[in-house]
């Protein structure tokens, strides 16, 4: 949250429109479902209440290649993506889908994101 909360304030403060979160709460709540069974309360109601104007959701139709430190491979995405799906439901977001070679990941958020600067950003 401090992190998050950081790099809006430095965006704001150089004009930026938009800050991109790679993992936020809402990540956290998924993981946590997945990995543990549960997630604590009061990151669920934080998920909520910090909710993101955008949230891009990447299926897992492409090659994925493990990094140290991960979490598992492409069996632990397909079982994460109705999760995304449902928490980001609770939160009240309506996550846009890009599937696609990474080319074609890469123009939707630009797509996206545009238009997201284009109703005011931030």
């Amino acid at each position: 949250i401090e992190l998050e909360d950081l790099a809006i304030a430095a965006a704001r403060a150089r004009g930026a429109p938009v800050v991109l979160h790679d993992t936020d709460l809402v990540s956290t709540v998924v993981y946590g479902r997945h990995y543990n069974g549960f997630a604590p309360p009061w990151i669920e109601r934080a998920a909520r209440a910090r909710r993101a104007d955008l949230y891009l959701l990447l299926l897992p139709d492409v090659a994925f290649g493990p990094e140290e430190h991960q979490r598992g491979g492409a069996a632990d995405r397909e079982a994460e993506l109705p999760l995304f799906r449902a928490a980001l439901a609770e939160i009240g977001a309506t996550p846009v889908e890009i599937g696609g070679g990474w080319p074609e990941r890469e123009a939707a958020a630009r797509r996206l994101l545009a238009a997201l600067v284009a109703k005011g950003g931030l």
